[in-house]
This record gives C-alpha cells, structure tokens and sequence, in this order.
C-alpha cells in the first residue's frame, strides 16, 4: 500500500457547524460607534450660543485659541476670523458655553483685552505672557436673544454693575481732561470720566462722568462742576497762591464738584442731568444769572488791558462781565470809536423800598439810573499785570449823552467818562508839550544878558557909593551893604535858575535834580 493510498483512507470530511447569532467581533465597531455619538450628543448639548463680533481690527485675535471671558471665568472661544462686506472691519465669530444665553442682551458689551499704556491708566499688561482675549461685561437687562454685536474700541471705565449715576456736563474748550480722569469731592476720588466728546452741532465739548454710590448723592441740582486739573495760579490782594487739587488730577487731569458759598444742597439731581463745567473754581464760586441785559459802552481811553471776561463792577462789587471789544471806523467824519459789550446781571440789584414797585423790570431800573448819572469807566485793577476792568460810577451833574441806533446796533448805552488816572495823563502830556514850546534858550540867553547889566549897575553903584562912604556914619554904611548883599544874593538865584532850565527843562515839573553837585557860582561884587 502506498503513502498516497494510506492519506486517501485518513482523510475525512470537514464537520460544518452551524452557529446562530452575531459574532463577538462586530461588537468591536458597533461599541465605536455608541462613543462617537455619546461625545457628539454630549458635544452637542453642550454647546452654546453661537455669536458675532464686529471689531475695528483683529489686533490680539486668533481662531481657536482667543479665548471669551466673564469676571475671569472663561466662556467661550473666537472660532472664526473674516472681513465685512465693505472690508473695513473684522467680524469675529464666538462660540459660548451652554448656559451662556442668559447673559446676552442688547446692554452687553465686548471689547479685546490687550496691554494698554496711558497717563490716566495702565491696563492688561497680564496679557504679555498669556496673549489677548476678549472680555464681555453683562448689563442688568435680561436675555433678549441678541447674537450680532459691536465690540469696544476702549475698555469701558465702569462696569454696568457698579452702583452710582451718570451725569454730562459741557464747556467751550476740553482743557486736561481725558478719558479716566478723576472726579473728585474736596480733593478725593467719588468717580470717573467714562466719555469726552465734540457735540459739532452745539459747538462745545461733552462730557459723560460717573459718581458712585454713595457719593452720587452728594450731587444736588445747586451743584456747580469746575476743572481741577493742573495748577491753579492766583494772584490777588493776598498774594501768589498755588493750588493743586490732587497728584492724581495734576498728571491725568480731573473735575471737581462742590456748592457754592451760602448755597443750599437743593433736590438731588437726576441722572443723565446737564450741567456747565466751569473753568476754575474761582469762577465757579461765582453765581450764573439767569436776568442778563447786554449793553454797549464807547470809550475814549486806552482800552490797553482790558480782555474779553473782564469784570463790571458797581462799587467793588461784581456784576458782570465784558463780553467783546470792537474797533469802529465812520468815513462819513473819519471818527474811530472802541464799543465795549457788556453783559450785566441784572438780578444781583435786589429791589428794596415802597416807591419802586418789587415787579419793576430791573433794566427799567438801570435806565433810571443811567438818567440820573450813571457812568462807565476804564479802571487799574492790577499794577503789575496791567489788568483792567469796567467801573459804573454814579455822577449826577455828568451830562446824558444818547448813543445812535447805528452805534448801539440794537443795544442800549452806557455813556462813559474818563477815569482819573487817564485824566492826569492827558494833563502830564499837555504840560509836556507846553514846555516843549517854551524858549527855554532864548529865556536864558536874556536872563544871561539881565545878569551882565546888573553886574555893570553894581559896579557903578561901588563908584558912586565910595564918596558916600567916607561922609555917612557907620550905621548908614551898615544898611547900604545889607542892602547890596541881599541884592546880590537875589542876582546869584536868578542866575542859577536860569542856569538850571537851561540843562533841565523838565524841572519845572519834576522839580530839581537829585543827582550832580551844583557848580560853585560866579561871586558877587561887594562894596567896599
């Protein structure tokens, strides 16, 4: 028997088994993919609001790692980087946490937080190591469903949850005073500057400032607003005074508030309410009228001196203020006149008395008054700086002179006088152009000539006194030479006054020089 016969008795056929059921191998896949749909599912309900965020530039941003935060807590992630239609802004796209819903509303505000240097400020110099991200701050409002939002060029300066009020304030010009600046109450910090901007239509300077709780209390309808930034210079009777209201507003500027003297605290005012920011706290000490009148004052004195914001006063006491200075010109007579406008307030004269009654318009009052002698005029108020200022003086017999309605243009007139330094001016110089007119030579060479004629009298005096001499008596002699040497002596003044208006007109005025010796005088004949 062969092998090949021996293998072909062995062989046997193959047992088929049937199996029912799935095989174990295919668990394999199928538990794959009960994982990738428990993540995806898990992903899915996880996942919040999906949101855009239109910024002015993509500074700081990235897709997939700028982060979203809230008070520090992360939110969500910057997943998309693109440009608007216009190609002028970047819109980015966030997606947020779940839950991050209840926090959107018109009120919330985003903006990048990247590292910030200012002179009122410095912020986000953590984002050195850790990079920028965008931070967004939650107003009270609830969710209203909004997902398209402007980011923040700025960080906002206060929160929307800090308690406290807004106010706005205006002026003509912004001075120091940015963006974070100070808002202070007797030198300490209550708030902030949230806002500067340029209302074009007014033609003035904005502001929007924030006062905290509890200080926001302090401000009452009656609250005056000055500027509190830099030095404050102050010269007056009492001397140089320098004033700083704090370190904080000499470097980043400030605004301070307060009441006025002998002014009430008065109803506590809304927020959002307008007030004027005065220009210094000396001006803000002074109280705004409310019963104004303008009038027009025409000068014949050198207005030198006198600037837009000068005082009005009525026997030292305020009550206005010069508003512009003109320089007119008439062809018709070759006049040049120098209208000065004023603007008076009218409330600061109280009405006292039963002959007038209280209701009588104040500007009738002042007409009365301008009837019966009241007169403007240019005063000194300050001899080193050159300052001057209006005064309103009352002059019965001065003469009433009417202002032309092409000269007043609309505004009644004050009539002027001149101020009495300018009249003893006017006075100096007309003395002066007298003496320049004076011969003051040919009056010396005359007196010269007198002197020259009386010595030859003296001496022909000497000759015919002699005979006398030896017959008169010794008291007779005596008399004749007191007599002579008076004379003499009178002879020597008249010449050395001659001698002096020769080299020194002026003394006439000034009186005679302090400086030099006088020279030793020509002596006078004797007798003998």
């Amino acid at each position: 028997m062969s092998m090949n016969d021996l293998l072909d008795n062995d062989a046997q056929e193959p047992l088929i088994a049937s199996v029912r059921g799935l095989s174990l191998i295919w668990l394999v896949p199928l538990l794959a993919a009960l994982i990738g749909g428990w993540i995806a599912w898990k992903s899915w309900s996880e996942q919040g609001p999906t949101l855009t965020i239109t910024f002015e530039d993509g500074q700081g941003l990235e897709e997939g790692k700028t982060k979203v935060r809230y008070r520090n807590l992360e939110m969500g992630t910057i997943t998309r980087l693109h440009l608007d239609d216009d190609r002028r802004r970047v819109i980015a796209t966030a997606e947020l946490k779940d839950g991050a819903e209840d926090l959107l509303s018109k009120a919330t505000r985003f903006w990048v937080v990247r590292p910030r240097i200012g002179i009122s400020q410095v912020s986000g110099l953590d984002t050195l190591l850790s990079g920028a991200y965008v931070e967004m701050d939650v107003g009270t409002s609830k969710a209203d469903g909004t997902r398209r939002f402007t980011g923040l060029e700025t960080p906002p300066t206060v929160s929307v949850n800090t308690a406290g009020r807004h106010f706005r304030l205006f002026s003509d010009r912004r001075g120091s005073i940015t963006q974070g600046s100070l808002v202070l109450f007797r030198s300490i910090p209550t708030g902030i500057v949230t806002d500067v901007k340029l209302a074009t239509k007014e033609r003035r300077v904005e502001f929007d400032i924030f006062v905290r709780a509890p200080f926001d209390k302090l401000v009452t309808k009656n609250t005056v607003f000055w500027d509190a930034g830099g030095l404050s210079v102050n010269l007056d009777a009492d001397g140089l005074k320098v004033n700083v209201d704090s370190l904080e507003s000499l470097v980043a500027g400030g605004i301070a508030f307060g009441l006025q003297k002998g002014v009430e605290d008065g109803d506590p005012a809304a927020a959002n309410s307008l007030y004027f920011l005065h220009e210094s706290e000396k001006k803000a000490e002074h109280k705004r009228s409310t019963d104004t009148q303008r009038y027009r004052v025409f000068f014949t004195d050198s207005l030198r001196g006198l600037n837009i914001g000068a005082p009005v006063e009525f026997r030292g006491i305020r009550i206005g203020e010069v508003l512009d200075i003109d320089l007119e010109y008439n062809p018709d007579n070759l006049e040049i006149r120098t209208p000065v406008l004023v603007e008076i307030e009218l409330d600061r004269i109280e009405v006292i008395g039963k002959q007038l009654d209280p209701s009588t318009p104040r500007k009738t009052i002042l007409s009365r008054l301008i009837e019966k002698g009241l007169r403007a005029t240019v005063k000194s108020g300050n001899l080193m700086t050159g300052a001057q200022y209006v005064d309103l003086v009352v002059l019965p017999d001065a003469p009433l002179v009417a202002g032309s309605p092409e000269h007043t243009k609309g505004y009644p007139m004050i009539p002027s006088i001149s101020s009495g330094l300018n009249l003893w001016e006017q006075r100096v110089n007309k003395l002066f152009t007298r003496l320049d007119t004076l011969p003051i030579e040919e009056i010396g060479g005359n007196l010269n000539k007198s002197l020259a004629q009386l010595h030859l009298t003296i001496t022909e005096l000497n000759k015919i006194l002699k005979p006398i001499d030896k017959r008169a008596g010794i008291n007779t002699q005596a008399q004749l030479m007191t007599t002579m040497k008076e004379f003499g002596e009178a002879a020597r003044a008249i010449r050395d006054l001659a001698r002096l208006l020769e080299n020194n007109p002026q003394s006439l005025l000034l009186g005679k020089p302090a400086s030099g010796k006088r020279k030793t005088p020509t002596p006078t004949p004797t007798l003998h």
